[in-house]
């Protein structure tokens, strides 16, 4: 079994360094390391230069966005499985990779784990949400999943919602594929980017992409409860003091992880 990472990256000079310092730590051996670079116009390419050591291949030209380079990043992917670990997203510890396939099941389309949140102020653990629940968003993040290259490539990103990895892994999910959990942390997520910062887009976007196969009543009510909750969340996040904001959310992070270890 081989594993291709994948990393996206545009004028992300310094985040790359450390993303390439993670990948290269890991003690699993059977991945290869892919850059997929937006020609970027900083110190990208001397960053790539300085580690040929780790990188197995990248390419550096102008592209259509982040989805748009991930696929280009699934097509030139050789492994059995593809996991992206975008420039400033870090591996959890130097075990990640022979933890999280040490302990899945060998016909697993898509291997998942929890990962951590870093924050400005803070980190918190994220444990991933059980997926007998209403789909109404990622039950967990990218960086934290493997998915074999076969079923990425014919569930491509279709770049339509800055939400479209959830599109993707809920297309997927719909098709009937085995998902498999590994109860570790996979990845260090880094909690500033796009869909961060667009919450109530994301939800309504991840509802147009759930109504496209459940039209239920308990999806629509799921939804709209997860829709008002956002609106109350950010509007106290325009009130609050960022550092008090995120002290708010590290504690409702622990709640739920807590609720969660007892289910």
């Amino acid at each position: 079994m081989k594993l291709t990472v994948i990393t996206v990256c545009f004028n992300a000079a310094k985040a790359l360094k450390k993303t390439i310092k993670s990948v290269a730590s890991q003690d699993f051996e059977s991945f290869e390391y892919l850059i997929i670079d937006g020609k970027s116009t900083d110190d990208t390419l001397v960053v790539i230069s300085d580690n040929q050591s780790v990188i197995n291949h990248w390419v550096s030209e102008p592209d259509a966005g982040i989805y748009d380079a991930m696929n280009k990043g699934m097509r030139l992917a050789k492994g059995d499985y593809i996991l992206y670990l975008n420039a400033g997203d870090t591996f959890y510890s130097e075990q990640s990779l022979s933890q999280l396939f040490a302990q899945a099941t060998d016909t697993a389309v898509l291997i998942y784990g929890d990962y951590q949140v870093i924050n400005e102020s803070y980190n918190e653990i994220v444990r991933a949400e059980p997926l007998d629940t209403p789909w109404t968003g990622m039950k967990f993040c990218h960086q934290s999943m493997a998915l074999r290259r076969e079923w990425a490539l014919r569930f491509p990103f279709s770049g339509d919602y800055i939400t479209s990895d959830f599109e993707q892994v809920y297309e997927i999910y719909q098709a009937g594929a085995e998902f498999c959990y590994v109860p570790i942390v996979v990845a260090n997520f880094m909690h500033d980017g796009i869909s961060t910062k667009n919450k109530l887009r994301v939800r309504f976007e991840s509802l147009h992409i759930v109504r496209k196969h459940d039209k239920s009543a308990k999806s629509e009510i799921a939804f709209l409860k997860k829709i008002l909750n956002t609106y109350a969340v950010e509007a106290v996040r325009t009130l609050l003091p960022k550092k008090t904001f995120e002290q708010i959310s590290q504690y409702k992070i622990r709640l739920t992880n807590t609720r969660k270890s007892l289910s």
